[in-house]
């Protein structure tokens, strides 16, 4: 189980794959289509961002907590489940400066080291990575769903 982010009115680049009839397509055409899938999510970040329960769970508290003047109790508890809460473009927006200022400042890794030494011995991980991700995501997404 995990937390699928959808972009609202993601900025993109070319068309998206056109969903197939699995029940009719081999397995090659089935390989194909998830490829193109990914090429254009990748090519295209605002438009979709995954990560299972283990990172999402991590990410989301460092995000309301960065993020707390930009959002609500609201959001924050939205944030935490996966049944389809919007964050409008205009606090996307605004959790991309604050984020991008930890990011730079090199705040988001003294967080990681002290989150990573207070939860040696639990299953649930931070990574800075997902959160230069999650900031991709969030410069093109124009709001998003989480799912």
């Amino acid at each position: 189980m995990g937390f699928d982010l959808h972009g609202v009115k993601p900025k993109t680049t070319g068309e998206a794959p056109v969903r197939i009839d699995f029940d009719k397509s081999s397995s090659d055409e089935i390989d194909t289509y998830f490829e193109d899938v990914n090429n254009f999510e990748n090519i295209n970040p605002g438009v979709y961002f995954r990560a299972n329960v283990w990172s999402w769970r991590p990410l989301w508290n460092y995000v309301s907590g960065v993020c707390s003047s930009i959002l609500s109790e609201e959001d924050i508890e939205g944030g935490r489940w996966n049944d389809g809460y919007i964050i409008d473009e205009d606090k996307c927006e605004s959790m991309l400066l604050l984020l991008n200022a930890e990011l730079s400042n090199k705040l988001t890794h003294r967080y990681r080291d002290a989150y990573m030494d207070e939860n040696r011995n639990s299953s649930y991980s931070f990574y800075i990575e997902k959160v230069e991700d999650f900031t991709k995501f969030l410069k093109e997404c124009g709001g998003f769903q989480i799912c």
